[in-house]
């Protein structure tokens, strides 16, 4: 094993013996960071990450994109949802689903698991869902969902996705 300055290019490759800062191996070094500063007269694409990085999920949401809400119940680590709409505030009560004015939730329907498999669901298209923004814990891309059907009604979940949503409800059960 050899020593590495850990900032050259050889290095970041593990080719320490091509070294570029070999005066500074096995030596301690203080670096100034200096935090970059936004020109308000410039746009910046490293501003509108950063606005997306804090973001709710729920603000990400467009219609038609497929999700994954937390629920309370024991059968199933999460539901799967396909939005009809953008996350939206509530204008008057809803008393018969229990939301307030000014609640922001997503309209959607749900998806059920086809012959007890979590990884084939199936949209319940007769079934329009309020449920609350704040549920949101995953957003599914393409990638990570296979469409079954032309009509996309029946959708296959990959198996690494399903376990990236549970990795995310265990990080929300941590910080509950």
């Amino acid at each position: 094993m050899s020593l590495s300055c850990y900032a050259c290019d050889p290095c970041h490759l593990d080719l320490s013996i091509q070294c570029e800062n070999l005066k500074f191996i096995d030596k301690f070094v203080t670096y100034k960071v200096i935090p970059e500063t936004v020109n308000a007269n410039t746009s910046s694409s490293n501003t509108d990450d950063a606005e997306d990085e804090n973001a709710p999920l729920s603000d990400l949401i467009i219609k038609k994109e497929i999700f994954a809400v937390l629920c309370e119940d024991k059968q199933y680590d999460f539901y799967l949802v396909k939005a009809n709409s953008e996350s939206l505030t509530l204008n008057h009560d809803k008393t018969d689903v229990r939301f307030n004015s000014n609640s922001n939730v997503i309209e959607g329907n749900y998806f059920q698991s086809i012959d007890g498999d979590p990884l084939k669901v199936s949209l319940i298209r007769r079934i329009l869902a309020l449920m609350p923004a704040v549920s949101v814990v995953f957003i599914c891309d393409d990638d990570g969902i296979e469409n079954c059907s032309s009509d996309g009604l029946l959708v296959k979940l990959f198996d690494s996705i399903r376990q990236s949503i549970i990795d995310c409800i265990k990080m929300c059960d941590y910080v509950r």
